[in-house]
């Protein structure tokens, strides 16, 4: 893993979260959740979308489900509460927003922790939330910054 603030190098791969991959990965995702979600009829900006939304609390078998799902069921590293929500264009199926939250345990033992010096359990909360939109538009070409 690179260190913050070490020399920054060209390179044609990507090594970080890949949002795209949540959705449409050939592996498991998102949309495969298998627990059960009731939609909803909003609207944001004006388009009409469903939402569905999953609270998953500390030691239910819904959470159970849905780490195992992901395979990602070891104990030391189980969310204590988990919402995961998403709103769905009717008519165009993309996905139009999605929200995360998650209350996390963190790990002050190990020693590339950044939390190693609490001294203390501590739980973390966590939020990711994207909001996607201008699907299909011409975008700007991106322009590489110059490697020296």
């Amino acid at each position: 893993a690179k260190e913050p603030m070490s020399e920054w190098t060209a390179t044609d791969e990507f090594e970080g979260f890949d949002v795209i991959e949540m959705w449409s990965g050939d592996d498991d995702n998102f949309l495969d959740i298998p627990i059960a979600a009731e939609p909803t009829l909003e609207e944001i900006d004006g388009i009409t979308v469903y939402h569905m939304k999953w609270d998953l609390p500390e030691g239910s078998q819904e959470l159970t489900a849905f780490l195992n799902f992901f395979g990602d069921s070891d104990d030391e590293d189980i969310p204590e509460n988990l919402k995961i929500e998403f709103w769905i264009d009717v008519e165009s199926y993309y996905l139009k927003k999605f929200v995360m939250n998650a209350d996390i345990p963190i790990d002050e033992e190990g020693e590339d922790s950044l939390f190693s010096d609490l001294g203390t359990d501590a739980t973390g909360s966590l939020t990711m939330e994207a909001t996607l939109s201008a699907f299909n538009e011409d975008l700007p070409p991106i322009v590489a910054p110059k490697v020296e």
